[in-house]
């Protein structure tokens, strides 16, 4: 915990690890289980298997959550009041947007940024900028089974709006244009428009920087 510096209004639970020049603004509450979480589960909040793990020179801003079993990557920002559910992995550089909700087992690749709700076990890759939304399809669901999640490769762009629906695959360097509809898998380096989503030609030239930069 060298050079970190956390808020004394935040909640911090004894199973998490914080590593160097890390920030934890006030408010925060970093560590605990969700609210789907059993009562005679809350009695385990400090065992081994639910540590979180805040890696080094992460900033984790005013009023964010992040639950238990998380891991936080290098240089990650956590905006303000955004949400991190139980067993997320951030890679390195990746910015989560004020306001996001990344809910449980999402993996997020390196230098990615998100500024919307990401639906439970979904997979982003790398050097992606997601600001639209991503859902399961929630057809056909069987109580307390999971549905698959979306799939999301590296350099992909979902602009603001944007809908991902279903277990479907949103291939590299996809370009999904502002309040689209994906349904389907897509092509690699194509873009989609509309509601249903078409294709309708090359993808622009992917954010070759840092999200946040």
């Amino acid at each position: 915990m060298l050079n970190s510096i956390i808020h004394p209004s935040s909640i911090i639970s004894n199973n998490v690890t914080i590593g160097n020049g890390v920030y934890i603004g006030p408010n925060c509450t970093i560590g605990f289980p969700n609210y789907n979480t059993k009562n005679e589960e809350l009695l385990n909040v400090d065992n081994s298997l639910n540590k979180v793990v805040i890696s080094d020179n992460c900033k984790i801003m005013g009023n964010a959550v992040i639950c238990q079993g998380s891991l936080i990557g290098e240089n990650n920002r956590i905006d303000y009041h955004s949400y991190i559910g139980e067993n997320v992995k951030t890679g390195r550089n990746v910015d989560v947007k004020y306001g996001s909700r990344i809910y449980a087992n999402v993996k997020v690749g390196d230098n990615t940024s998100i500024s919307s709700f990401v639906a439970k076990n979904c997979i982003i890759g790398n050097n992606c900028i997601i600001q639209g939304n991503i859902f399961h399809l929630f057809k056909d669901v069987v109580y307390g089974e999971d549905e698959p999640a979306p799939i999301i490769k590296d350099f992909v762009f979902i602009g603001m709006n944007a809908v991902v629906i279903g277990s479907i695959t949103v291939a590299e360097y996809s370009y999904i244009g502002a309040s689209a509809v994906i349904k389907k898998d897509t092509l690699p380096n194509k873009l989609y428009i509309g509601n249903p989503a078409k294709e309708i030609g090359k993808a622009p030239s992917p954010y070759k920087k840092r999200p946040f930069e």
